[in-house]
């Protein structure tokens, strides 16, 4: 069996641009606690895939590469000609609302762009790639794959959906009329290379030889996004939630051996973290989905980011690992 632990990282105000620094904040911080959880080198335990997507940093597919540079520079002009607006209503809660705005157009407009056409395509195809590459030999030999996603802000998302299409059934997913990764007539054989693996990917969990260890999100606005597609308020409208099975978040086949203890989803979230929301209402009742309430910070402009270094973000992640 082959282990992989897979971070993905969000797009937002106080994001490094090498993403790696800030993976081994939560990667090393868990290991302080927890001598079963791997170190960067150990791959007998597992393999780390670090995922880069939305900068410079990144491997350049299509076009979400210069997101963070474009928020920047948007930010600068936008963010400038309000502070210099003059209006003498007295409002203290500007104060707040300046916070706000940064927040928005740097902390929650990768998302804004995720949701778009372009956006989903780009992020999807990039993201996917780097998975694919880093899991590639056992994927090639169909041997058994176990994934751990740590996924913070948008990246928890793009974790969320990459698992619904490799694990939901092809009928659910005929229904949707789309792929997870789309090809369009002018598209290089790079993509269609890309969507070959994701089959191969999808053929290996319908096989029962690709299991999700654990999926790991913090600072997540997975709840607040549910509204984006019709699937899913019909779903909601009707007082029903989504199943779990679909994103193979109960499942443990038997070439894995012995069975997961506790919750397979571990959402960590903040009061003061806006972006970030609880999720176990957005599944069918379970023990396999559980928030985790985290309280890391106060100042709203900064405690998104916070999560990487909490200790006890570290601790719960080492007690289930």
């Amino acid at each position: 069996m082959h282990e992989y632990l897979i971070y993905i990282h969000g797009v937002s105000p106080e994001n490094n641009p090498d993403q790696t620094e800030t993976y081994d904040q939560l990667h090393k911080g868990v290991g302080k606690v927890s001598t079963n959880f791997p170190n960067r080198s150990d791959w007998e335990k597992a393999k780390r895939c670090d995922i880069k997507w939305g900068s410079e940093q990144n491997p350049v597919l299509e076009g979400d590469h210069l997101l963070a540079k474009a928020q920047d520079e948007l930010a600068k002009k936008l963010l400038g000609h309000i502070q210099q607006t003059s209006d003498w209503t007295i409002n203290p809660a500007r104060l707040l609302l300046s916070t706000l705005r940064e927040l928005m157009i740097r902390g929650f407009s990768d998302m804004f762009y995720y949701v778009s056409q372009d956006g989903k395509r780009s992020i999807r195809r990039s993201v996917s790639s780097q998975i694919i590459q880093c899991i590639q030999e056992p994927l090639e030999k169909k041997e058994p794959i176990s994934l751990t996603f740590l996924g913070h802000s948008a990246g928890s998302v793009i974790a969320f959906d990459f698992l619904f299409y490799l694990f939901a059934s092809q009928s659910i997913l005929s229904n949707k009329d789309h792929d997870f990764i789309e090809v369009g007539n002018e598209d290089s054989s790079e993509v269609n290379h890309i969507l070959q693996d994701f089959e191969k990917l999808r053929k290996l969990a319908d096989n029962k030889r690709l299991r999700v260890r654990r999926l790991f999100t913090f600072g997540s606005p997975i709840s607040m996004l549910a509204f984006r597609s019709n699937a899913f308020l019909d779903i909601l409208a009707q007082g029903n939630a989504l199943n779990f099975h679909d994103y193979g978040l109960a499942d443990n086949p038997e070439v894995f051996g012995q069975s997961l203890n506790g919750a397979r989803w571990i959402n960590f979230w903040d009061k003061d973290d806006i972006i970030a929301w609880p999720v176990e209402g957005l599944m069918q009742e379970s023990s396999a989905i559980k928030d985790i309430y985290v309280d890391i910070g106060d100042h709203i402009s900064t405690v998104h980011n916070l999560y990487w270094d909490s200790k006890k973000v570290h601790e719960e992640i080492a007690a289930l690992w």
